[in-house]
């Protein structure tokens, strides 16, 4: 009996562009389906998921939590960070709620990322606005950093990808070698 012939139907008859599935259950794969070849693409703002998972697994094993403030893991930007970025926590990274309502990627071959997230003008309060910015992303990986000592890709392998089977995933760096996110 196969598992997935409705799934799999639908993707072709719908031409939905799924890559494959697999099932899991109980550590265990029970069905799987590959539509397409492991080719290498660029997922871009997947990152993002990948890095929320990220945060969720270091929160889970009490590396962390939710509402701890950003500006605690980055002694190192408190005289320099802008009036309010004090109060921002994880939890508005995670949402894309950091107060930040715009960024200067023209800079981000030029600073350290970091410093430029803490260096930007907060236009609103940390948490009250949702504003879409690969910093907060990058922000994640970073403070993942900081709590485990491996960039986000050597600390998900054993605890994500591995599991999944994924064999040699890849994750864009920045110039200082840190986890980086879409650009």
């Amino acid at each position: 009996m196969d598992l997935l012939l409705d799934f799999r139907l639908s993707v072709i008859e719908k031409n939905l562009g799924v890559y494959g599935i697999h099932v899991y259950q109980n550590g265990e794969t029970v069905a799987e389906h590959q539509f397409r070849s492991y080719d290498r693409e660029n997922l871009y703002s997947a990152s993002k998921t990948f890095a929320s998972v990220g945060i969720g697994i270091a929160e889970s094993e009490g590396r962390l939590r939710l509402l701890d403030y950003v500006l605690d893991f980055f002694p190192e930007y408190k005289d320099i960070a802008y009036s309010g970025s004090e109060k921002i926590t994880i939890q508005h990274l995670l949402q894309m709620s950091s107060g930040h309502m715009s960024e200067d990627f023209s800079q981000y071959n030029s600073r350290e990322r970091a410093e430029l997230f803490f260096i930007s003008e907060m236009k609103k309060e940390a948490g009250s606005n949702f504003y879409y910015e690969d910093l907060c992303t990058y922000m994640l990986g970073r403070i993942v950093e900081k709590v485990s000592g491996k960039i986000m890709l050597d600390y998900l392998k054993p605890r994500m990808f591995d599991m999944l089977e994924i064999v040699n995933p890849q994750w864009n760096t920045c110039q200082h070698e840190h986890t980086s996110c879409s650009r």
